[in-house]
């Protein structure tokens, strides 16, 4: 995978594919942007820290690579204070597993996660947030089709 460590600004993932590690895909911690990166077959397809914005379509394909925690889509991982925001121009989910889709990985931390579209093919019960405490804010644009 490609791992980024805080600190680091102005980073860009752009135009890539990422496949079969036993974490993350995109590890994220820096200040960051993408698009156009599909992530597949990983633990966790995308690993992000602290909020990203990815002004260009985003797509995890079926995170099911062997490792010592939950498969997920999109792992968050918020800042202490709150002051994480996810923002996503366009996410596309295919997955033939129930894998969770957005999980709060710091789940008493306050996270604001935007999508503005989405295509999110995956088998019935897939839960599209896993958020114990409900500290995730998230906004939905109208063309975000789940089915």
């Amino acid at each position: 995978g490609i791992a980024t460590e805080a600190g680091y600004t102005d980073v860009r993932f752009e135009d890539l594919q990422i496949s079969h590690n036993s974490d993350g895909g995109i590890d994220n911690k820096a200040q960051a942007t993408c698009a156009n990166v599909t992530s597949a077959h990983n633990r966790r397809n995308f690993k992000l820290w602290y909020g990203i914005t990815c002004d260009g379509p985003v797509t995890s394909i079926d995170p099911d690579e062997p490792g010592t925690d939950t498969a997920v889509h999109f792992y968050l991982v918020g800042r202490p204070d709150g002051s994480s925001v996810y923002h996503f121009s366009h996410v596309n989910v295919i997955s033939e597993t129930p894998a969770p889709i957005f999980v709060n990985a710091r789940p008493d931390t306050a996270i604001t996660l935007i999508v503005d579209s989405c295509s999110i093919r995956t088998p019935g019960g897939t839960p599209l947030v896993v958020d114990p405490e409900h500290k995730i804010t998230l906004k939905l644009g109208p063309g975000c089709t789940v089915g």
